[in-house]
């Protein structure tokens, strides 16, 4: 007469408790990679329109104006993988270029209001600078590669 052996559920129970887990923080990480990757492209974005708007040989404030909002219009909302785009805005005033762009992200927090959508994580981004002229945009490049 054989003798049963008695089976132990141990590792179903275990892996029942630790599956869920796992699997929620690799869930968080591939939410806060999108997070950072459309960080990224906001700043790639508003650095760009900057050094546009700097580097810009239109001499009238209309013109200049004109020339960002046709290369803010460029600019594509659907590269963006898990935002809601508050989208890029320009000031200028004078000789001075400022470019703001925020953007949110519906993230679960402590009150976990998925379906209130008041949990957003908000990232925001400035950048300023003074317009120059074409020469001396050049000449401080050079400066800055040691040619002069």
């Amino acid at each position: 007469m054989k003798k049963k052996k008695r089976e132990n559920g141990y590792l179903t129970v275990e892996a029942a408790m630790v599956f869920p887990v796992v699997l929620s923080v690799q869930i968080l990480i591939v939410y806060l990679l999108l997070f950072q990757y459309d960080r990224c492209l906001l700043n790639q974005d508003a650095a760009r329109l900057t050094v546009l708007g700097c580097s810009a040989d239109e001499k009238e404030k209309n013109e200049l104006a004109e020339y960002l909002r046709q290369c803010t219009g460029e600019l594509s909302k659907e590269k963006y993988a898990a935002w809601n785009m508050d989208f890029l805005t320009m000031e200028l005033a004078g000789d001075n270029i400022c470019v703001e762009g925020n953007g949110r992200l519906l993230f679960p927090g402590i009150g976990w209001g998925i379906w209130e959508k008041t949990d957003f994580r908000e990232t925001g981004v400035t950048y300023k600078s003074k317009k120059l002229h074409p020469v001396i945009w050049i000449r401080q490049c050079r400066k800055g590669k040691g040619e002069e």
